[in-house]
Formats: structure tokens, C-alpha cells, sequence
């Protein structure tokens, strides 16, 4: 990093810094120590960027287009927007829609094991027929 900064006078009339001046159009070197703070280059700094929850984001909407986006998300992702809205609005239709989205799954879990050959009923059914 170098310790000369050029100012260049974009404006119509000339510009001061310090008791140097800038004719309109012109370009001089400083060396940063000369300058006042709000021309010197800024250090180079990381800001942390402030990451938003999605979900947080996703609670801002209304019940229903929130129930929409159920598919989209995992178990934990549901249990995590669940204690989110108990946190904050609480709305109960939220919590019914979030409830009913879990019976769903559930559901169509089991009914994809079934397909699949034993499923959770024909293996306990299977394993009870061999242990009698």
C-alpha cells in the first residue's frame, strides 16, 4: 500500500487541502500523513457482514404464503421457525399449519416404506410372526 494518495479536482472551482490548492481538472500527490482523515484511504478493514436469519425473513410473511414455503424446508428448519414465531408473534394458525405439515410428512414417510416393500407395520408384523 502506498503511502502517496492522488486528489484530483473534479470540480469548477478550485479546491484547498491543507495550503495546497487544486486547480479545476488537475491532479496532485499527497502523502497520506498530510491529509486530513476523511481523504486518506481507508484501512483496510472486514466487517463482519450481519447475516439475517432466513427465517426471520420468512416469518415476516403472511400464514399463508409461509405454508407454501413448508416443502422447501428440513425437519429442523420447521422446528427452528416454529420456536421463532412462539418467540415472537405466536400466531396460532402458524402453529396449526406448521403442526399439520409434520402429520404430513409423517404420513407420507410411512407410506414410502410401505412402497418400498416392509414397511414400519409389515417388519413389526414380520418380526412378531417369527418370534411366536
Amino acid at each position: 500500500m502506498s503511502d502517496i494518495i492522488a486528489i484530483k479536482n473534479d470540480e469548477k472551482i478550485p479546491r484547498y487541502i491543507g495550503s495546497t490548492m487544486i486547480a479545476p481538472g488537475e491532479t496532485k500527490h499527497f502523502h497520506k500523513s498530510t491529509l486530513p482523515a476523511y481523504l486518506r484511504e481507508p484501512t483496510e478493514q472486514v466487517e463482519q457482514a450481519v447475516i439475517e436469519n432466513p427465517l426471520l425473513v420468512i416469518l415476516a410473511h403472511s400464514i399463508k404464503d409461509i405454508a407454501e414455503i413448508f416443502p422447501t424446508l428440513s425437519a429442523e428448519q420447521l422446528t427452528e421457525l416454529e420456536a421463532l414465531e412462539l418467540e415472537g408473534a405466536n400466531r396460532s394458525g402458524l402453529a396449526k399449519a406448521i403442526q399439520e405439515e409434520r402429520l404430513k410428512r409423517a404420513d407420507l414417510s410411512l407410506s414410502d416404506s410401505d412402497e418400498g416393500g416392509e414397511g414400519l407395520i409389515t417388519g413389526v408384523e414380520a418380526y412378531i410372526r417369527e418370534h411366536e
